[in-house]
């Protein structure tokens, strides 16, 4: 029995999937990573505490926060045509996925962990385990950049950036400057993913 917190309004509950059969929809639409050991990949130090506490510190339910994640879902289609029916049903399957990832039920990919924080209003590092280092790899990663993308921005090639995200090839100061700005954190923060990106590539 899943309890949903927050009822999303009459008239969407009564078109909406019994929970039941939400809950069903959100375990076929994820992805199933369950059991995997911290380091494995960055997602993987994702703390269901912070995101329930830094959900509930900014007064959200996990209804209102399934609300925004449909919104920034439909920014990405905005052609098309909104359907009520199909709205109420995927924003049902949301409070489920939002309550699933509070509980540690199923732990989110790397794109939905980015809209959990935008929809909480939060940097994607504020939802990893406290003393969490990112290498440059997870700084990248979670503003939805390639590394094509990031080495475009740097005037280097993708294989170079490679090389840099490896912790194969050094940074250099205006790097770091420039890097601190694309990756939007502080050039502290860029150091500390540069030697965690070398520490990785040693280990």
């Amino acid at each position: 029995m899943i309890a949903l917190e927050h009822p999303i309004g009459q008239t969407v509950v009564e078109a909406a999937l019994p929970p039941e059969r939400a809950a069903a929809d959100c375990a076929r639409l994820h992805d199933g990573r369950k059991g995997v050991p911290v380091g494995r990949h960055w997602v993987d130090a994702f703390d269901r505490q912070r995101l329930e506490r830094l959900r509930k510190g900014r007064g959200l339910s996990q209804g209102e926060v399934a609300e925004r994640l449909y919104e920034i879902e439909t920014r990405r289609k905005p052609a098309e045509k909104v359907d009520p029916i199909a709205a109420a049903r995927r924003i049902r399957t949301l409070v489920v996925q939002v309550s699933f990832y509070e509980s540690g039920r199923h732990q989110p990919r790397a794109e939905t962990l980015a809209d959990l924080a935008e929809a909480v209003g939060v940097d994607v590092l504020d939802l990893l385990e406290e003393g969490t280092v990112p290498t440059l790899a997870t700084l990248r990663a979670r503003l939805g950049l390639t590394q094509g993308h990031l080495a475009e921005k740097l005037g280097m090639s993708r294989g170079l950036w490679g090389h840099v995200e490896q912790g194969r090839r050094e940074v250099s100061a205006d790097e770091v400057r420039t890097l601190a700005k694309i990756l939007k954190v502080s050039q502290a923060r860029v150091r500390e993913a540069v030697a965690a990106s070398q520490d990785q590539d040693s280990a």
